[in-house]
This record gives C-alpha cells, structure tokens and sequence, in this order.
C-alpha cells in the first residue's frame, strides 16, 4: 500500500494476493510507474494489479500492468486521477469512473431526503402527537437532514486535497448527532420524563470525539487526507448502542403491543441498525454519499414513526372509550336520585335502622355496578343488568 510518493522505475511486483482492489499495490496517494513491471498479481474483488484510490493520483508510462488477475478489471481500477503516457495499450485494461455514474452516484440522496420531507409533512399534521412529540420528532428529522449532508459532504470532499481540520469537524459532527437522535426518542416515548443520564452519555460522547482536534483518541487523518481510527473511535456505537437499548425497553414497557405482530417493528428497526453497522465496517462498496447507517436512520425514523403513531392512536381511542363509560355511568346516576337515595336512607335511620341498613348495602352494590363497568370492554350479561335493575327498584321503593 502506498500512502506518501512512490516512483517505480524498475523491478517487478508480482505474486501477490489481497481480498481487496489493489493485488499489486493499493495507491492511496502518488504514484508514478515508469519502468518496472506489475504482473501475475491477484484481487479477489477488482483490481489485480493496481487500485488508484479516490483521492490518489497515478501517472503510468508506457505498458507496465498486465497479466493481473481479478474477477472484473484485472490491471487497473481508477478512482481518482490517472494519466496515462506513451503507450496507450494499458488504457483498455483499466476502467475510470464515468462522469455519469459520478452524478448518479450523488443523485441517490434524493430517496432519502424525499422520504424525511414526507416525514415531516406527516408530523406536522398528525393530530394525536402533542406539542411537545411534535419538536422532539421535528429535532429528530432535522438532525438527520444534517447527518445526510455531513455524509454527503464527507464523500464531496474526499478527492479534494482540503485541510484536515475542516475534515475532523465534519466527522466530529456524524460522530456526535447519532447518539442525540435515540435521546430525543426516548422523549417521544414517554414526553416529561427527565433523561440526564441519556443527554450526559450525548455530551460524553461529543466531549471525546472533540479531542481529534489535538489528539488521535479517536480520529485522525494522515497529510494525505487519510482516515485513521484511534482506540476509542467505537465511543460513538457504543453510547448509540447502550440508548438504544434503553429506548427499545422504554417502548416496550410504555405501550405494552397488543399482539406479539406489534413487537417485530420495533426489533426489525433494532436489527436494521445493527446489520448497517456490520455492513458499514465489512462490506466492500464503491463510494457512495450515504453510508450504510446513515440509510438505516432514515428509514428506521419513517418505520418507528408509524408504529409509535399506532400506539398514539390507540392510546387516544382508549381515553376516548374511558370519557364515554363514564358518560354513560354519569346518565345511570343521575345527581337528583343520588340525593333522594341518601335522603331515604338518612330517614330510614329513625324509623327502621335495619331497613336503612339493607339499603345502604343496596345502594352501595348498585354504585359499585356502575363503577365496574367502566372498566369493562366486554358486554354485559342479562342476568347480571337484570340484577342491577332490581337493585334500582327496590331503592326507589323505599321513597314511597
């Protein structure tokens, strides 16, 4: 691999093997071949001979890459810049990305941006989401708005030779708003509920990330604009993967899924996630402006909105029902037979204290009936109304 200045003017690469492109030499900065060869290499993915990085600049002169092997371009695949001079048989053996796919390549934010406008257009008429739910998701879709142009900028900037600097703060920025999405979460779940320990582990970890601007705990980039990682660049996944946690047993525990079918949402988005981690540091891909995890965020905010709305809307009927059970019990009591009840009751206490006494037992079975049934969802049974009814009768009897 080659990451400073490499000028090869004579001998042979040959012989050797890599999963990745670049059998022969990955070239992540400049490189010059002007004699010499690069032959009989081998690249289980693309690129036997030579792989010219992004951000990497090639000169080749004459023909020296050949006889490589790779299942799709065998000598040579250009990323970045290449110049080729003198012998122009080389050039059928490489393949520079097209300026088209280049646009195409960019143009696939789109999906991504259309569905959290959608998203926000639903949460500003959703009508069963309170003021307070209604910010936290707002903050939630514009800290994903941000997420994808840090990757869009992060992949934008890649074959520029800009400062270093300016290349930490925006990873420093994807690093830092992935925990304070799931924070915000855990407010839509449950609105009021004071979560310092979630905002502290957000501050923690925007705190260490911030370091990479005079240390390399996390982060770091060579002079040539090269990505390296620390010992603690995980920080960011595993604060994200401990709230995570929190907020799945959060909504378990605050809406209690009517069926276990309501339960997969929520582990499927939790699985999503998960596997866009492991494709985000195993998979090999061509440069795209979205990372694999930036994807999942985006849908998983779509999906996890829609199922909390379900339970929004459940939770807003069962008050709904609550409200009409004790609008139907307010019909059954009415204030001016409450009153005529006890005023039975308090003149039966003179004349017959047994008689009061059955009453008073009566009256309060017929109340706890009325309460009972608020709670009920099920039909009554005749017998049992019927019951209730003579409970009725034989107070009203008591008045004559």
């Amino acid at each position: 691999m080659n990451d400073g200045t490499l000028i090869l003017e004579g001998g042979c690469i040959t012989g050797n093997a890599s999963l990745d492109s670049g059998g022969g030499i990955a070239n992540n900065g400049t490189l010059i071949l002007m004699g010499g060869s690069v032959t009989e290499n081998t690249s289980l993915s693309s690129g036997g001979g030579v792989f010219n990085d992004a951000k990497a600049h090639l000169t080749v002169y004459g023909n020296p890459v050949f006889d490589n092997n790779a299942p799709k371009q065998p000598d040579i695949v250009n990323e970045g810049m290449l110049s080729v001079v003198g012998d122009q048989a080389n050039e059928t053996a490489h393949e520079d990305m097209p300026v088209l796919k280049r646009y195409l390549t960019q143009l696939s934010v789109l999906p991504a941006i259309v569905m959290l406008l959608a998203l926000l257009l639903a949460v500003r008429l959703d009508k069963y989401l309170n003021r307070e739910r209604k910010r936290c998701m707002a903050g939630i879709i514009v800290l994903v708005f941000g997420l994808i142009f840090q990757n869009y900028l992060e992949y934008r900037i890649t074959p520029f030779n800009v400062s270093n600097e300016l290349r930490i703060a925006i990873g420093i920025f994807g690093y830092a708003v992935r925990p304070m999405i799931l924070a915000l979460f855990l407010s839509i779940v449950r609105p009021g509920g004071r979560y310092r320990i979630a905002w502290g582990l957000v501050g923690v970890n925007g705190a260490i990330y911030l370091t990479a601007f005079f240390s390399q705990l996390t982060f770091w980039y060579t002079v040539n604009g090269h990505f390296k990682s620390g010992p603690l660049r995980h920080t960011c996944t595993v604060v994200s993967a401990l709230l995570f946690i929190w907020l799945f047993v959060l909504t378990m525990r605050q809406f209690h899924p009517h069926s276990q079918k309501e339960s997969w949402l929520p582990i499927l988005v939790s699985v999503m996630i998960a596997g866009a981690v492991v494709m985000d540091f195993t998979v090999i891909f061509d440069e795209q402006p979205l990372s694999f995890l930036t994807m999942a965020i985006v849908i998983s905010c779509a999906f996890y909105y829609i199922w909390l709305h379900l339970q929004f809307v459940r939770e807003h009927e069962r008050a709904l029902e609550a409200e009409q059970r004790i609008q139907i019990m307010m019909t059954q009591i009415k204030p001016h037979f409450l009153y005529n009840a006890l005023g039975a009751i308090e003149d039966l206490c003179a004349s017959d204290p047994q008689k009061a006494q059955e009453t008073t037992v009566k009256f309060s079975q017929y109340l706890r009936g009325n309460m009972e049934s608020i709670s009920k969802t099920e039909p009554i049974p005749f017998g049992k109304e019927l019951e209730h009814t003579k409970l009725y009768l034989d107070m009203e009897k008591v008045r004559f």
